[in-house]
């Protein structure tokens, strides 16, 4: 605030703007269960799980080239905590950027406080977009990247002990976008509707239209990495490619 730049006053106005657009938004807390997920349900899970997505915006900023990352943590299809940050290193590749916006930290904090607060066990699903990212912390040590962190190997001895597990989730519905980059209006509503963002006004979801509209149009388009998911706008299940039933995620207002 001692010396304001140009660009800072046109990220004010945008964020002024924003809540002024947006004040009967608010956040719907309805427990789904404790093996309910956003968009999966952990029917063969002992025990609760703590969904946490990611994403990095590799070198966005264009004066540091500092990565921006951004986190979001579900418990039982309720979002319990959220952060968008600008990482203090500069990332040499994608998949380190993504690897240091992994959450994991935030995510060890909520888990143990949830596993404090409930007296039970609680298993750590981490959902990455980043193929490269995921393959790092599958094997041990640094290998090629030299020069990534060895600070952040302790997230590869989570994994190897199945404290911590890994898995894809498609760009197109990740929720944790909304706090890395720009997102069209019809997108960024359709990841509110994700989160769980309700308008008190109307006195229902935000989003709800995107959402269908986007996750149906990512399941036709297909992708080999993993699955995707479409919305069944007959039944309002959300099933994935090839017709599996997953979650009940559609409807909980």
């Amino acid at each position: 605030m001692s010396s304001p730049t140009e660009h800072a006053w046109q990220v004010l106005k945008h964020l002024v703007l924003y809540m002024l657009g947006h004040q009967d938004v608010c956040l719907s807390l309805e427990f789904a269960g404790e093996t309910t997920g956003v968009f999966h349900e952990y029917t063969n899970s002992p025990c609760g799980v703590l969904e946490v997505y990611t994403d990095a915006d590799w070198g966005a900023s264009k004066m540091t080239r500092c990565s921006i990352s951004s986190c979001a943590i579900f418990y039982g299809g309720c979002l319990l905590y959220s952060a968008s940050r600008t990482l203090r290193v500069v990332a040499l590749s994608s998949a380190e950027s993504e690897i240091y916006a992994s959450g994991v930290c935030d995510a060890v904090l909520v888990w143990r406080i949830l596993c404090w607060m409930t007296n039970a066990p609680i298993a750590i699903h981490l959902y990455l977009d980043s193929a490269a990212a995921r393959g790092i912390m599958a094997r041990r040590g640094v290998g090629k990247i030299r020069h990534l962190s060895c600070r952040w190997l302790w997230l590869q001895t989570l994994v190897a002990a199945k404290d911590l597990v890994v898995s894809p989730v498609s760009g197109t519905k990740n929720p944790a976008d909304l706090g890395t980059k720009r997102l069209s209006p019809h997108r960024m509503l359709g990841l509110m509707f994700v989160m769980g963002m309700c308008d008190t006004a109307l006195n229902e979801r935000v989003g709800e239209e995107g959402a269908q509209a986007f996750l149906t149009r990512a399941c036709e388009e297909g992708h080999q990495d993993h699955q995707l998911l479409c919305e069944s706008a007959t039944s309002g299940i959300a099933i994935d490619a090839s017709g599996e039933r997953l979650g009940p995620w559609q409807g909980r207002r």
